[in-house]
């Protein structure tokens, strides 16, 4: 992925090259898609993408496999593809610290974001 006439990405520019540098059904996850659901402070430096198949390392990205992910847990970000809320609250709860993915929750239960029958359906 090539940026022309820019020196430095957005960081929302940056998920949305991380996606598309790894092709057809890669989302933005984990920590990257709960920052672009407004759920952390902070676009973490490694962007997270979860593909459908194994695929080789990129530099920048932290890549994750699962051969679960269904299209009801994809969602979109503006053009950024990024996993659906749920799933993006499963990804946090199975990768960090309680702490963060419970301020996470309460951010997603503040905004009124939290749909507890779509999250259990996940």
């Amino acid at each position: 992925m090539y940026a022309v006439g820019h020196t430095v990405l957005s960081d929302r520019a940056r998920c949305l090259a991380a996606a598309m540098t790894c092709g057809s059904g890669a989302v933005v996850s984990h920590q990257a898609a709960a920052w672009l659901w407004g759920l952390l402070s902070n676009c973490p430096k490694i962007i997270d993408v979860t593909l459908p198949r194994h695929g080789g390392k990129r530099s920048g990205i932290a890549l994750h496999h699962s051969s679960t992910l269904v299209p009801e847990e994809h969602g979109r970000f503006g053009p950024i593809p990024v996993t659906a809320l749920p799933r993006t609250l499963l990804d946090l709860a199975a990768t960090t610290s309680p702490r963060l993915t419970w301020n996470a929750v309460d951010r997603t239960e503040r905004r009124d974001l939290l749909n507890l029958a779509e999250t259990t359906r996940c």
